[in-house]
């Protein structure tokens, strides 16, 4: 006896071809994830067998939860075939849409679409200043979507057939089976953290939404806790910190004559448009002969958030949520500006409000412009010159007797859109960024061009600020810095790594920094520099502030040619140690990994003392 027609399926009916229809998928699933290895390197069979359990058990898991709490609801409730067929297909069509962007993402970036400073960009206000796509690529994600839907459906019907057939048998085993690898590979996990085996803990990094046993405090007790791990410092959520910034109150003078500072921020700007030609940015390399000019000089982390914060708090971005979730908490420079009345100008490309820096930056800053009206990021980068010519035009006409204070923060970098009047000094360029297209056998020199003819139509930008303040006779008495937020890469490690957040090699921490003072001698610095030196130069060499540096910040100043041994980076969650000759990587699960400058994986040992210096350095600014 057949367990129904087709047009009549009973309820028990529905619920197994559901549960084969979503376990099918998840055997897709794991095929995708393939994508998430690109940049593991070469494994041993102890962590290739690891991999092999914990992909079919992960994703399975990964598919089978929407089974049970969409699916299988809907088939108790309303167990009507034509509507399950669809609503089956729907979840496994935006299942393996979604895995599929995810490892596209992850592929580039080494990030996942779900990581909750990607969604808060995408959600926050001004994310459309943040992302811009085109139309084409809209519709591309359209019609694919639409594609792998009617092959779900087709490939429901099709399991109907074979389980009428009954040819889909031993359904309790398949679980039994799935269960066991599940445990296996939490297990085998577990005991590879206790033990330090970094092979198989980093591959368990990859995976979405993948949150493997650790059993650290078990296996202490039993004796073979891997020494090195009680030096990481732990994952609580930084909110749970009380900041002490700055460790002492800032001491001032009552008065002083103030020069003029304008900060000119570039997001997203790779140094090799500075170092490999004059022809790319003009103007800004012509401006650098005549500046304070330091070209190894690195940004405090590989993303806006914590770049730009380490830029003016001049402390790494591992206090980032703290200072967020402490109002009030204002950085020195900005502090010192307000103490000397200096008027504000501050414009930004993108909405300031997303990150906030509204709040945590320029909450001193009066009537502040948090959005730059504009379609795309050069309509908006025209905006903001505009504004500040403005500006300074008011500025100009009044009496003078305040000094002024600039921010000007440049999107189209990042953005790489052009607008259709710009010219392209590099023709071979895309017209947009394919991102779609990218792969580690990509040729990038088109994609760099178009964003090296961005770069050229910045340095526009930049010399009509630059002319305006030489014309009216106020340069020679402001100070000016030209810098970027982080890096921005092109696969130049051949490791498939493009644009940012992804690692901390030089391409997406090293980035041009420009400081121009009339009184001071042109020179080219070749120490190494951070932003965390920028807070300290200012406050010392143009507020006399007569505080020690460590009491707000974690650098030096610039002009102090002493080597620095390393360079913490990056977040709370995901933090790097970057010295000369290799770089350390600090996971959110606390794992690490050792990197030399090409990211190659270094099969070293932790340096313990670097290693403490370092987390003391994150911990040190709160109380």
């Amino acid at each position: 006896m057949l367990h129904g027609s087709k047009t009549n399926l009973t309820r028990k009916a529905l619920i197994s071809i559901g549960a084969w229809f979503f376990f099918l998928n998840s055997v897709f699933a794991a095929i995708i994830s393939v994508r998430y290895l690109g940049g593991v390197g070469s494994i041993d069979i102890s962590t290739f067998c690891y991999l092999v359990i914990t992909v079919i058990s992960h994703f399975a898991m990964l598919v089978f939860i929407p089974y049970l709490l969409l699916y299988l609801p809907v088939a108790i409730i309303f167990p009507k075939r034509k509507f399950l067929v669809i609503v089956a297909a729907f979840i496994t069509t935006f299942i393996l849409t979604i895995l599929f962007l995810d490892s596209f993402v992850f592929s580039i970036y080494r990030f996942h679409i779900y990581n909750g400073f990607i969604l808060e960009m995408l959600s926050g206000p001004g994310a459309s200043d943040i992302f811009e796509f085109k139309v084409s690529q809209y519709l591309l994600c359209a019609f694919s979507f639409a594609i792998v839907f009617v092959a779900e459906f087709f490939l429901f019907r099709l399991i109907e057939n074979l389980y009428q057939k009954r040819k889909l048998k031993a359904g309790k085993y398949v679980i039994i089976i799935l269960a066991l690898f599940l445990l296996i590979s939490n297990i085998i996990h577990a005991y590879a953290v206790a033990k330090g085996n970094r092979k198989i803990t980093k591959t368990s990094l990859f995976y979405p939404l993948h949150f493997p046993l650790r059993a650290n405090s078990f296996f202490q007790k039993i004796g073979i806790l891997a020494e090195d791990d009680n030096l990481f410092i732990d994952s609580n959520n930084s909110e749970n910190f009380l900041l002490d910034y700055p460790k002492s109150s800032i001491v001032l003078p009552d008065s002083l004559v103030m020069k003029n500072m304008l900060v000119i921020l570039i997001d997203s700007w790779n140094y090799r448009t500075m170092t490999e030609d004059s022809v790319t940015m003009p103007t800004i390399n012509s401006f650098a002969k005549k500046s304070s000019s330091f070209t190894h000089h690195y940004t405090g982390s590989n993303g806006t958030r914590t770049g730009v914060f380490s830029l003016f708090y001049s402390i790494p971005g591992t206090y980032f949520d703290a200072v967020n979730y402490a109002p009030g908490t204002t950085p020195v420079l900005m502090d010192a500006l307000a103490k000397y009345d200096f008027e504000m100008g501050v414009y930004a490309s993108a909405n300031l409000s997303n990150p906030p820096f509204n709040r945590i930056i320029f909450s001193k800053v009066k009537n502040l412009q948090i959005e730059t009206s504009g379609e795309t990021a050069p309509d908006r980068d025209k905006e903001i010159t505009k504004r500040w010519l403005n500006f300074i035009d008011k500025y100009d006409n009044g009496d003078k007797k305040k000094p002024f204070f600039g921010f000007l923060f440049y999107d189209a970098l990042h953005n790489m859109t052009l607008p259709k009047d710009a010219e392209e000094i590099f023709p071979s360029s895309w017209k947009y960024a394919k991102y779609e297209s990218l792969n580690n056998e990509l040729d990038p020199t088109p994609f760099f061009n178009l964003y090296k003819n961005c770069a050229h139509w910045i340095d526009k930008q930049v010399e009509i600020v630059l002319d305006d303040l030489q014309r009216k006779g106020l340069l020679d008495n402001t100070v000016v810095i030209i810098t970027g937020d982080h890096g921005q890469e092109f696969n130049e490690n051949k490791k498939n790594y493009w644009g940012h957040g992804a690692n901390y090699t030089k391409y997406q921490m090293q980035i041009p920094f420009i400081l121009y003072d009339k009184d001071l001698v042109p020179t080219t610095y070749t120490h190494w520099t951070s932003h965390y030196d920028v807070a300290p130069t200012l406050m010392q060499n143009y507020f006399h502030c007569t505080n020690p540096v460590n009491d707000y910040s974690s650098g030096k100043n610039l002009f102090d040619t002493a080597e620095r041994d390393w360079l913490l980076v990056g977040s709370l969650d995901n933090f790097g140690i970057v010295q000369k000759d290799k770089i350390t990587v600090i996971n959110f699960d606390r794992s690490y990994d050792i990197y030399d400058n090409n990211y190659d994986p270094l099969d070293t040992k932790l340096d313990a003392q670097i290693m403490n210096q370092a987390l003391f350095e994150a911990k040190r600014f709160f109380k």
